[in-house]
């Protein structure tokens, strides 16, 4: 099925009459109204066209919307010019949307520019950055991100090793739908269980303390405030919940 967006005009319609803005207001506000539906009918076209493997045409009706400021089209963008569907393969590219939308507060970008850090796919491989950038995509609560993340603090790679915090993202990604993430719970558990540590009790208690944790280590911030350690070489991430060709597609 086709993802579409629902339509803003009527919602528009509906706030002007709840808060009784005056005639002069709502037809100054018109011509906007026309934009929100071609915006709309623009990346619903570029859906269409992806799903039916017509990439050049997503490609062209995205590209204008990516332009002009949407962010999931950016992130869409940046997954056409990753795989190179219907636009030459440029990592460098790929990368330039991903991290436009993903500064903008796109979760699925965010760990989109997390993978491409973690592979080293068309730049260098920054383990601490990834990790920055997995926590901004999973304080947002975006399944695949809280995996991830849990996965390097299970291995120890870019954060420091920690079996508790792995768990608690391990259970937050479970219960955002990530199956993937049951299998890892185990272990972690375990090692908790036979040292006599407690787990976090509750989601709302776990997100907190990682949150907090989050900010504490400066993992919520890309950049000259981060510092990039020395790490050991990643070993191969088995499972890693990296970005779909289809979820591109939404």
């Amino acid at each position: 099925m086709i993802a579409t967006r629902p339509s803003q005009v009527g919602s528009w319609a509906r706030k002007l009459k709840f808060f009784g803005l005056g005639t002069a207001l709502t037809l100054a506000l018109l011509p906007a109204i026309p934009a929100m539906a071609d915006d709309n009918a623009a990346y619903n076209a570029g859906v269409a066209a992806f799903e039916a493997g017509e990439y050049a045409a997503a490609h062209a009706a995205r590209l204008p919307l990516a332009r002009s400021g949407d962010l999931d089209a950016q992130r869409n963008v940046g997954l056409l010019y990753q795989t190179g569907r219907g636009v030459p393969l440029d990592l460098g590219v790929a990368f330039y949307w991903y991290r436009l939308a993903a500064e903008a507060g796109n979760a699925p970008a965010a760990n989109s520019v997390a993978m491409m850090y973690l592979a080293g796919d068309g730049l260098p491989s920054d383990y601490v950055a990834a990790s920055a950038w997995l926590a901004r995509a999973a304080a947002q609560g975006y399944g695949p991100a809280q995996f991830n993340l849990g996965l390097l603090y299970e291995r120890g790679i870019g954060v420091e090793q920690d079996d508790q915090t792995a768990l608690g993202w391990f259970v937050l990604a479970a219960e955002n739908g990530q199956a993937g993430a049951i299998a890892h719970v185990t272990q972690p558990r375990d090692r908790l269980t036979q040292g006599g540590a407690v787990p976090p009790p509750t989601r709302q208690a776990r997100m907190a303390v990682e949150l907090a944790w989050a900010v504490v280590r400066g993992l919520t911030g890309v950049g000259a405030d981060v510092e990039v350690a020395a790490l050991r070489p990643a070993p191969a991430m088995d499972g890693v919940a990296a970005s779909v060709p289809n979820d591109g597609a939404r």
